[in-house]
């Protein structure tokens, strides 16, 4: 950090410091400090002091704290620095409804493997528990972590245990506070790959987890649902052949939407759609809402469902590898009333050009005051946007 921009966030900076602007009573009263030393200092040392001790006023006015980053734009806090990841996957992260708890899972590196981390924030991001989990896996990825009612924390991710397996879903039961409660379960069949999944918590309290299952040069997506103590109620079973990425979410009135992609090739997507009431998931053929196609050289994203009190959402991104395009990311959805799914076109998402959008007045659901609307494009329906 510069001093100059440590000054402009100082309140002795910003109110034009008035220890320098008072015309210096230290240096104007004959320099005491020097005095004091017996008056054997040079002006030039005093000098010296008197920046030191400047600079620590200016230091402590800008609250300077080394695990702590720089405000990256005006409308976003500081970072808090809370551990370093060996893997390049996001960290799993669990808001409790009161949002007085935070909960973050990463994967660091450990003797023979990899070994997830455990933090719990409070609401001023204050760290209450930092904890190392003692489980080791090869290559995590995916990790995704829910939070019941009794306050367990339920973590999943996609990995293996030995360097000779193929990845499977490997779940974990942790405590409120992180510890490891037994041991951790393949959900997936051993010795089969496992290529992506989703996990929710219906209201019920049960978890029902998703897999798509490497077959051939294709796969097939399963179910699996557990209790609330991790422990499956019945075998896992075929719920769609041919399906890839799942995605799903649960609504207030407790139906479990979920959606996946059929891959006709390498560069088509087709997107498919299915809701169940009260979370009886069965084996279903699904809607046909869109598809797409990446083209050669572009990365396609797995798709994201959403939910708000009227509609359904889809989102999925592409990011361009080769080409003129090379470099460039694009972001889609699609959307529709829920309980009426419908094939329609994806629509581009318009994000602002600014570092800093212009935001404007709404009150929404979920606390916030502001909404930074898309800049150009087609504007998103929905109850909250």
């Amino acid at each position: 950090m510069r001093f100059g921009d440590c000054a402009r966030q100082s309140p002795i900076g910003n109110r034009q410091s008035p220890i320098a602007n008072r015309q210096s009573p230290i240096a104007n009263r004959q320099s005491p400090i020097a005095n004091r030393l017996g008056g054997g200092m040079s002006s030039y040392r005093a000098r010296l002091v008197l920046v030191g001790l400047l600079l620590v006023v200016a230091l402590t006015g800008c609250d300077l704290r080394l695990d702590k980053t720089p405000k990256l734009q005006s409308d976003w806090s500081r970072g808090v620095r809370l551990g370093v990841s060996a893997w390049n996957q996001p960290a799993a992260l669990q808001v409790e409804p009161n949002g007085e708890r935070v909960h973050v899972v990463w994967f660091a590196s450990s003797t023979g493997g990899m070994n997830p981390h455990y933090v719990q924030l409070d609401e001023r991001a204050q760290v209450l528990v930092a904890r190392a989990i003692e489980v080791t896996v090869l290559l995590p990825k995916e990790p995704r972590l829910l939070r019941d009612a009794a306050g367990n924390l339920h973590l999943f991710v996609r990995a293996n245990r030995r360097a000779e397996e193929p990845d499977g879903v490997v779940y974990l039961l942790l405590s409120p506070q992180g510890a490891l409660q037994g041991e951790p379960l393949l959900l997936s069949p051993q010795g089969q790959e496992v290529s992506s999944f989703e996990a929710v918590l219906n209201q019920a309290g049960q978890l029902d987890v998703f897999w798509s299952l490497v077959q051939g040069t294709g796969a097939d997506l399963y179910h699996l649902r557990l209790d609330r103590q991790g422990r499956p109620i019945a075998p896992a079973r075929l719920l769609v052949s041919g399906a890839h990425d799942p995605t799903a979410r649960v609504a207030e009135d407790g139906t479990l939407h979920l959606a996946w992609l059929r891959k006709p090739d390498s560069i088509r997507r087709e997107l498919y759609y299915a809701a169940f009431p009260q979370a009886a998931v069965a084996p279903v053929a699904g809607s046909k809402i869109t598809d797409y196609s990446g083209g050669m050289g572009t990365v396609l994203y797995k798709p994201v469902l959403g939910l708000d009190s009227r509609h359904v959402y889809v989102f999925w991104a592409s990011y361009a590898m080769a080409g003129i395009s090379a470099g460039t990311a694009a972001s889609s959805y699609v959307t529709f009333p829920l309980g009426q799914p419908a094939y329609q076109q994806p629509l581009p998402i318009a994000l602002p050009p600014a570092g800093t959008p212009a935001y404007m007045p709404y009150q929404g659901p979920y606390g916030y005051r502001q909404l930074a609307y898309p800049a150009t494009g087609p504007r998103m329906v929905g109850s909250e946007v």
